[in-house]
């Protein structure tokens, strides 16, 4: 018998790790403390978790991680606080189970939908895994849902060291070693972070940015992330000195660059080149699978005339190596209203 089993029910913990447990491709972004983490960084008070499980007895088959929370100008957006909703299912179930699941998701979804107000927006992306589109992905739509290709570039880290190393153009393999004989680099963990090494990065962040961008209790989340084993960190020290840092949160099987900031007076020196080296290294030493660098902008795709900088950041992360890999981001609007913009 097929029932949900709602966050703040009981087992639903249990359930929805059981859940992830069995799915091979889990993106880097969703664990516990990174959710808390851009609950703080998109500045959201009033907030619902809409998540759920759909199981069959003590199997879960599917489910999905939501919140509903209000937008600058008060829509309303049921999302994972500016990241797409996530939505599971288990790869192994009997297709005939799991097709009665993801009926009873998406009927939930459609009735969660109806109460909510003229405006509300639904963001999911689809990996599009096999080049298919996901049961909730065609559902989406079927609603009446826009969709509109992304790109990330992503880093198979089941090759070995040296092909990783042939995948980095020239000139960053070149910066590459000039970070091995110039810098020292250190990777921090969980067993090694300390409170001291977070503020070393975040007073490294305000002066590369100029001015203090996000909250302290951001940067406390995200040393909790390292200290739950969520992500890890990368330092370069210049004679002493903490010149480059960058955050990298990890799942099973993926790596995602995060935030990073180098020092403004070292801009002309690749300073940041062997930091995520060290990184993609690293993470594959932890048995991931994929080390995605983020998102890949061209002149006129996804959006229109990015600015030369952006374009900039975008080849700077092609330039390690990897694939463009297209996405679907999808946004559902309940009934019109104002156009969201587009996801970051």
């Amino acid at each position: 018998m097929l029932r949900l089993v709602r966050m703040g029910d009981q087992g639903f913990e249990q359930l929805w790790n059981c859940l992830l447990q069995g799915v091979d491709c889990l993106d880097a972004l969703y664990g516990r403390v990174s959710l808390e983490f851009y609950r703080e960084y998109c500045g959201s008070s009033d907030v619902d978790d809409l998540s759920f499980v759909v199981v069959e007895y003590a199997r879960p088959l599917c489910g999905v991680r939501a919140f509903r929370h209000i937008l600058k100008g008060g829509v309303v957006e049921i999302s994972c606080f500016g990241l797409p909703l996530l939505f599971v299912e288990q790869q192994k179930a009997p297709a005939i189970d799991l097709a009665r699941a993801q009926r009873l998701l998406q009927k939930d979804i459609e009735l969660l939908l109806q109460r909510q107000p003229i405006g509300t927006i639904i963001r999911y992306r689809d990996r599009l895994h096999g080049g298919r589109l996901s049961s909730l992905c065609r559902f989406l739509l079927d609603q009446g849902g826009k969709a509109s290709p992304s790109f990330s570039q992503v880093i198979d880290l089941s090759l070995s060291e040296d092909a990783l190393h042939r995948g980095l153009t020239k000139s960053y393999k070149w910066a590459v070693n000039w970070g091995k004989k110039n810098l020292a680099i250190n990777i921090l963990n969980k067993n090694s972070i300390t409170s001291v090494h977070i503020e070393q990065f975040r007073q490294l962040h305000i002066e590369s940015a100029g001015r203090e961008t996000r909250t302290q209790k951001s940067w406390t989340l995200q040393y909790n992330m390292v200290c739950a084993g969520e992500a890890f960190c990368v330092f370069a020290f210049s004679e002493g000195k903490l010149v480059s840092a960058a955050l990298f949160p990890y799942s099973r099987s993926h790596c995602f660059y995060g935030v990073s900031a180098s020092c403004r007076d070292l801009f002309d020196k690749p300073i940041s080149h062997g930091v995520i080296w060290v990184a993609v290294l690293y993470a594959k030493t932890l048995g991931l699978r994929y080390f995605e660098m983020g998102e890949q902008l061209f002149p006129m795709t996804p959006r229109t005339s990015p600015s030369q900088k952006e374009l900039g950041i975008s080849f700077f992360k092609r330039a390690f190596g990897g694939e463009s890999l297209v996405f679907l981001d999808v946004h559902l609007q309940k009934n019109g209203g104002v156009e969201p913009s587009p996801l970051e």
